[in-house]
């Protein structure tokens, strides 16, 4: 399912979905997206934005999408099947 169902009247062109999309290369940058995302949850609980409590569960999540990324356990597709992200880029 795409972010963006529901707000458009007519399905996408096809062409204009694979010209938009960024999977390919966000594929490539997974850890440096993840690492980020640590370090932001990192600065949310220091300025009490959320609690070290939530923020270590978050972490913790980070890290295992990180590791069964690595290990190829989960992978990125465009297509629902098996033990793949389903995503328009990493960043959902």
């Amino acid at each position: 399912m795409k972010a963006w169902n529901g707000r458009f009247r007519q399905r996408l062109d096809p062409e204009a979905l694979t010209f938009s999309s960024s999977l390919p290369v966000d594929k490539r940058l997974y850890r440096e997206d993840i690492e980020g995302s640590l370090a932001h949850v990192a600065m949310l609980a220091k300025q009490k934005i959320i609690s070290q409590k939530d923020a270590a569960v978050i972490q913790q999540g980070l890290r295992s999408i990180l590791k069964e990324l690595e290990s190829g356990r989960l992978t990125f597709d465009t297509r629902s099947s098996g033990n793949r992200f389903v995503a328009e880029d990493i960043h959902m």
